[in-house]
């Protein structure tokens, strides 16, 4: 099973407060002046970004704490193989905000206002982030109300974003464009890569950031489990 699409950025449904939240602002609102910068930013972005996702489902299994799909190993920390032991099949996917992205901050930052690269940097974020929701409610609508667990990624919580190579070995050419270099960085720069676990006994409840202790990480988007 695989899909992969490329969007329009108003289907995203993005909206100052998902950028605020990005900004590190939680339950408020920054000034007036900046309010209005993200509004006319976002606008601006609207006229030129495309995101994409790309999906695909794979059986697999998980040996000790690792994740083995398609004789590929993944290294994942052992809080993450004792969430997914149930997983018969994993839903690998890579979400971007775009190249065009990256060339429309590459002009912001030419600008040479702060503030201004904060915000695209910011919108960013919160592309790829709204990007993620929505693959994850396209596998859900290809997976028929079967049971899976919530995201995991390379580079959250004690996974090493190396393995995110292992990744785009699966993926093929299923990857939108997006590319990874040695040192382990994707391109387009707003580009994530992960895994969903599916099996009947799995919580999408829990997520890295309600395992996590960092109670004070500005993008923390869960409590405490």
């Amino acid at each position: 099973m695989r899909a992969s699409a490329v969007i329009s950025f108003s289907e995203l449904g993005l909206t100052p407060q998902h950028v605020y939240a990005s900004m590190g602002y939680r339950g408020a609102e920054p000034d007036s002046e900046t309010c209005s910068l993200v509004a006319r930013m976002l606008a601006d972005l609207e006229r030129e970004v495309k995101p994409a996702y790309a999906l695909k489902v794979l059986p697999g299994k998980v040996e000790g704490h690792s994740v083995v799909i398609d004789d590929i190993v993944f290294d994942t920390p052992v809080f993450l193989g004792k969430i997914l032991q149930e997983a018969h099949h994993f839903a690998l996917f890579v979400v971007t905000a775009g190249q065009a992205y990256d060339d429309w901050a590459a002009r912001i930052k030419k600008q040479g206002d702060i503030l201004c690269e904060f915000v695209a940097d910011a919108i960013g974020s919160a592309t790829v982030e709204s990007m993620g929701l929505y693959a994850k409610k396209r596998l859900e609508e290809l997976l028929g109300g079967a049971t899976h667990s919530s995201t995991f990624c390379p580079g959250q919580y004690h996974w090493h974003i190396s393995e995110q190579r292992k990744f785009f070995t699966l993926m093929g050419e299923d990857n939108v464009g997006v590319t990874i270099n040695d040192s382990f960085l994707m391109h387009p720069i707003k580009s994530v890569s992960g895994l969903i676990g599916i099996g009947e006994t799995l919580d999408p409840t829990i997520t890295a950031c309600s395992l996590c202790p960092r109670l004070d990480c500005f993008r923390r988007n869960a409590g405490h489990a």
